[in-house]
């Protein structure tokens, strides 16, 4: 159940990579910087790199679902790279988007520049990012046995 709600939460985040990648909009104000940029000066560059993007994240969304199912040893590296990716992606959601965002909002770096991009970095991407982490940390918790193996979750 757990690693199936990261799936979903890593699928929205390639969701909105890969609308942008076919030339759509939905929500990219709250994006700002770089990806909103590079949409607007080079479509075609931003075409391929969102797209390589989204399928990254659509890759890594369902790649724990898939690793449960791998034999001892492969499955154990993968595992382990699974347990970074998920303390990076709460990181990243956390104090990247929430906390440095919302300390923007408030002035606290300045005159916000996007207050749109810091919004939606603080309600959609960083809650997403985090419960996408959460949810793979309880999914990699839960399928852990006590003498340090795993088994697949269910």
């Amino acid at each position: 159940m757990w690693f199936l709600l990261a799936a979903v939460c890593g699928t929205l985040h390639a969701a909105t990579s890969l609308v942008w990648a076919a030339g759509g909009d939905w929500l990219l104000a709250t994006a700002g910087g770089s990806a909103a940029a590079l949409v607007e000066d080079a479509p075609g560059s931003a075409a391929a790199a969102l797209g390589a993007v989204g399928a990254a994240k659509l890759a890594a969304a369902w790649a724990p679902l898939l690793v449960e199912r791998a034999p001892g040893r492969l499955r154990r590296l993968l595992r382990a790279a699974e347990w970074c990716a998920a303390v990076v992606l709460l990181a990243y959601g956390l104090v990247w988007h929430m906390l440095f965002s919302g300390a923007g909002l408030l002035g606290l770096f300045g005159a916000p520049e996007d207050p749109g991009a810091l919004t939606g970095h603080l309600l959609i991407w960083g809650p997403l990012f985090s419960l996408w982490a959460a949810a793979l940390l309880a999914g990699l918790a839960r399928s852990r046995l006590p003498g340090g193996d795993s088994r697949p979750s269910r």
